[in-house]
């Protein structure tokens, strides 16, 4: 959760502040979430891990460094639309501060999208913590669903259950996170049921 938070907040930032600007600032920042969406989400972690060690504090810090690339991308598309309206060139010309014109008018306009976005990530962030933990880079210190598949991996042929059984609880996490993630897209926006 931790690390989707981060991410969340981080796309959040970028989203925003790029489609407030515009301009220069604009296309540097969409250009470097550009480049950070070339590179593949595991191998990047993998890197990451390698150089810094398996700890948990690490594992955290690189889902969340690496996952914020399509909170941004979405962010901005919404943004974008709410830069001309009424009440931003109003808040504008009343001369109150763009930090507090991204605060109190951009981000609560964007807040639905992003609680939709952040549901739909922790299931992302659970698989690849689950993934880093199977491969024996995730922290040995801790008990995850990749732990304990890697070692129901090896009894397979005497206590299958003890793969099977987390395996399906995580496939069951990551599902239901999947339909409250879909749920609350149907409820903020009416128009996606039709």
């Amino acid at each position: 959760m931790l690390a989707t938070l981060i991410a969340i907040i981080i796309g959040t930032m970028m989203g925003v502040v790029s489609a407030y600007r515009g301009g220069w600032v604009d296309n540097a920042l969409m250009r470097f979430t550009d480049v950070m969406m070339t590179f593949p989400f595991f191998l990047l972690l993998v890197f990451i891990i390698f150089i810094f060690g398996p700890s948990l504090a690490f594992i955290i810090f690189a889902i969340g460094l690496t996952g914020w690339t399509g909170t941004a991308r979405l962010v901005r598309s919404d943004a974008l639309s709410l830069r001309t309206r009424e009440f931003i060139t109003a808040a504008k010309s009343l001369g109150v501060s763009d930090t507090r014109i991204v605060l109190r008018h951009f981000i609560p306009n964007v807040l639905s999208p992003v609680i939709v976005i952040t549901t739909l990530s922790i299931p992302g962030v659970i698989l690849a913590e689950a993934a880093l933990s199977f491969i024996g880079l995730g922290d040995p210190t801790v008990t995850s669903w990749g732990v304990i598949l890697q070692a129901g991996q090896r009894r397979l042929d005497t206590t299958w259950w003890v793969a099977v059984e987390p395996g399906i609880l995580l496939f069951l996490t990551v599902l239901a996170f999947n339909f409250l993630g879909d749920g609350l897209r149907d409820a903020f926006d009416p128009r996606s049921q039709l």
